[in-house]
């Protein structure tokens, strides 16, 4: 499929579209099946196997590419696993919301790394930067666990470091599509979501260890058997969803600014995933939050100027 002929605004909604559908599946599998650190690895592991069969078949089952984009690809999972690991660390220690803050905030840095690809930030754009940063400060809910788990110097540089990761995957992205290597994006999603699935394996069975088992040994053969093709179901169309968002979203940052891509994307899907759970999970939203989503739409508007 040639990206280059749909019109970017459509490109645009329905990577988002996706972004937002794969979250409200993860949203269901916590809510409805588990959510112990057990079960997000297994939910990792099967939508990563989905989206690399999905990214393989897309390519037409030909991922060619050079040893540019290998290496790179690589580097993409790693920094993507290390951030996530890092992530995992500062929640273990801190509050869930300004950790979340800490990891979204990395949009500011990856908005602004325009600048290094001679890329012109505007007035407008500036300004909406900051909107999107007050969004994304605003917007994102208290958790319960937050008056347990306080701010400490060891929260701070661990979330700092995922936050740098991060922003250390928007710029590899970035870094590749500006290279003439930019049509091999199949074959680096490819690498990349191997690495994802290995990753999550490793996480797997340590945290088999700690958890208690996704299925509660009390279940009927009958009713595993239903829950199976649930999960199996939901796993298959979560990863056919990432890989469409990562599909477009690595096309995307090519041919957008950064200015205007990054605080799209990741504020947008903010927004979105925060209504998504007043609408379908009837989630209260603050006062607070609703400001946040209002600053963020404002935010977008400047960010098209």
């Amino acid at each position: 499929m040639d990206l280059s002929k749909i019109p970017l605004p459509l490109l645009l909604a329905v990577t988002m579209a996706a972004c937002l559908g794969a979250a409200i599946l993860k949203n269901y599998f916590n809510k409805k099946v588990s959510d112990t650190n057990r079960a997000c690895q297994l939910f990792n592991i099967g939508s990563s196997i989905s989206c690399a069969i999905f990214i393989l078949a897309y390519s037409g089952f030909r991922l060619e590419g050079s040893v540019y984009t290998l290496l790179i690809g690589s580097a993409f999972g790693i920094v993507t696993a290390l951030s996530a690991i890092f992530n995992f660390l500062a929640l273990s220690v801190g509050p869930l919301s300004y950790t979340t803050v800490m990891m979204t905030s990395s949009t500011v840095i990856t908005a602004l790394s325009g600048l290094f690809f001679g890329e012109r930030i505007s007035v407008f754009k500036w300004f909406g930067i900051a909107l999107m940063a007050v969004c994304v400060i605003l917007a994102t809910p208290k958790s319960k666990d937050d008056a347990n788990k306080k701010a400490s110097v060891k929260w701070l540089i661990y979330s700092a470091v995922a936050a740098l990761f991060s922003a250390g995957v928007g710029l590899i992205q970035k870094i590749h599509q500006k290279s003439e290597h930019s049509s091999e994006l199949t074959l680096m999603l490819f690498v990349a979501f191997i690495f994802s699935t290995l990753f999550s394996v490793i996480l797997y069975f340590i945290y088999r260890r700690k958890d208690a088992p996704v299925f509660s040994a009390s279940l009927s053969k009958e009713t595993k058997k239903k829950l199976i093709m649930l999960i199996l179901a939901i796993l298959i169309v979560a990863g056919i969803s990432i890989a469409l968002n990562n599909i477009i979203n690595l096309y995307l940052v090519g041919v957008l600014d950064s200015a205007i891509f990054f605080p799209i994307v990741n504020g947008g899907h903010l927004i979105l995933t925060t209504l998504a759970g007043l609408v379908l999970f009837r989630e209260k939203l603050t006062s607070r939050q609703w400001i946040g989503i209002l600053s963020g739409i404002a935010a977008g508007f400047l960010l098209c100027f």
